[in-house]
């Protein structure tokens, strides 16, 4: 099995206004139905004594709080199905198998953390989960990239790297990238 990146530009507002409770039912429901869609294609079933997926992301969605710490994968996962679409996919090509080492390196990068005080349990394994800001993407980032990673990423891969920025900053969105 082969590990890579999946990229998607989205306006993280968008993402973290589903969460919060002053939200309209309307698109909370469609919040749960792109969470919910995205944990059957995961496919991982419920433990004894866990929430079920649908009870899980009922109270996610209902007030943005992640309160199971074991299922911190779940949660991420679920989270991946709202911003694919509340977002946009971008090609990933030269990322797919690839490496999440430079973005752990790389300034502007967040682990963990789409902002807005919604705080989702860490996974202790996959998916990773890397964030960056429109606000926080620069030419001294790209050039900061380029230059570090040089000599061990083809310049496709680079170039595919920056078109993710360009395309974000574009449209006024962030990047989450998620590795698994």
């Amino acid at each position: 099995m082969s590990y890579g990146i999946t990229p998607y530009r989205v306006n993280l507002s968008r993402v973290r206004s589903r969460l919060d409770k002053d939200c309209p039912s309307s698109k909370k429901s469609k919040a749960k139905k792109a969470c919910l869609n995205q944990l059957s294609r995961c496919g991982f079933g419920t433990e004894d004594g866990e929430p079920t997926d649908a009870e899980l992301i009922n109270a996610f969605i209902a007030d943005g709080k992640a309160e199971h710490e074991g299922l911190g994968y779940k949660y991420w996962y679920a989270l991946e199905g709202l911003i694919g679409d509340l977002g946009q996919f971008l090609s990933n090509g030269y990322w797919y198998p690839g490496t999440s080492d430079p973005f752990f390196n790389t300034d502007g990068f967040k682990l963990y953390d789409i902002g807005g005080g919604i705080d989702i349990p860490t996974p202790d394994d996959f998916p990773a989960v890397f964030v960056l800001e429109n606000s926080d993407m620069s030419e001294e980032l790209i050039q900061e990239f380029e230059k570090k990673y040089a000599n061990e990423l083809e310049a496709e891969t680079i170039k595919q790297f920056k078109s993710w920025i360009t395309q974000a900053q574009r449209y006024k969105q962030d990047l989450v990238l998620y590795y698994y």
